[in-house]
């Protein structure tokens, strides 16, 4: 029965000293820490990122033909944005979104159901369309669905 009694003892010791803390900083957090908060300060004035740069892409349009169709990844999930945007920029459009994609870490989690810029979900990215509408008063491509967005101020 000793040897189950000291098993036991030892077992107690080991778990509370690995749940044990200490009240010091612990050095390698501080150091983090620090780090964090200079590339913080750092990244003011930063050249965007490749999603960034999808995301800004030019969507200005004078008639529905000067749209096209893009499919662009939001997270590591694979969560997709179907988006309308400026036909010409396509091949900027083809170089930054596979570039965005190559950004995202893998990561277990399943993505979120396509939708449209009009929040419409799109569950074949072959039924979405482009209108050029007003929006904040100047002409910008939106992809839709089925219901066409209307003319905003």
């Amino acid at each position: 029965m000793r040897p189950v009694l000291l098993l036991l003892l030892l077992l107690v010791i080991a778990t509370v000293g690995c749940g044990a803390r200490s009240e010091e900083p612990d050095a390698a957090a501080a150091s983090d820490a620090a780090a964090a908060e200079s590339d913080a300060g750092s990244d003011a004035g930063a050249a965007p990122t490749a999603c960034e740069q999808v995301e800004a892409i030019d969507r200005s349009c004078a008639s529905d033909d000067d749209c096209a169709i893009g499919l662009h990844q939001t997270d590591c999930c694979g969560s997709v944005l179907v988006f309308a945007y400026r036909a010409t920029e396509q091949p900027i459009y083809a170089a930054r979104e596979s570039e965005c994609q190559a950004s995202y870490p893998a990561c277990m989690c399943a993505p979120m159901f396509p939708v449209a810029d009009s929040g419409e979900p799109v569950s074949d990215s072959m039924d979405a369309q482009a209108a050029c509408v007003t929006r904040g008063g100047t002409r910008q491509c939106q992809s839709y669905v089925s219901m066409r967005p209307a003319d905003e101020p």
